[in-house]
């Protein structure tokens, strides 16, 4: 697994449990949670007792990492799938070529069997 699908995958988990970014100050985001009160020091409201509530915006952003989470998943799936049937298939041709070059009998069949 790549580290940008792990990645990817590590935000969608906190994504699928309720976490959302959210900007503390300019250019200083921080991971919060609806239910939890914030502890970024960062916060413009730091020292009281709150808690963030996502947009639809955020709430959006944090699906998104959800649903590209899945469709990577879904694709490398699919290309391991691809690359199994491949070497399946190479195994199956190599058996078929040494086959050929097996002695056979006066019956036609290999020697092998």
């Amino acid at each position: 697994m790549s580290y940008d699908l792990w990645k990817l995958g590590t935000y969608a988990g906190y994504a699928e449990s309720g976490w959302f970014w959210t900007e503390l100050r300019e250019g200083e985001k921080g991971l919060v949670h609806p239910e939890k009160d914030c502890t970024h020091s960062d916060c413009p409201q730091s020292g009281t007792d709150h808690r963030h509530q996502p947009t639809m915006e955020q709430r959006e952003e944090m699906q998104s990492y959800i649903t590209r989470y899945l469709t990577s998943k879904f694709e490398s799936e699919e290309a391991e799938k691809g690359r199994r049937a491949d070497i399946s298939e190479l195994r199956r041709m190599t058996e078929l070529e040494l086959d050929d070059h097996l002695p056979r009998t006066a019956l036609g069949s290999t020697l092998k069997d």
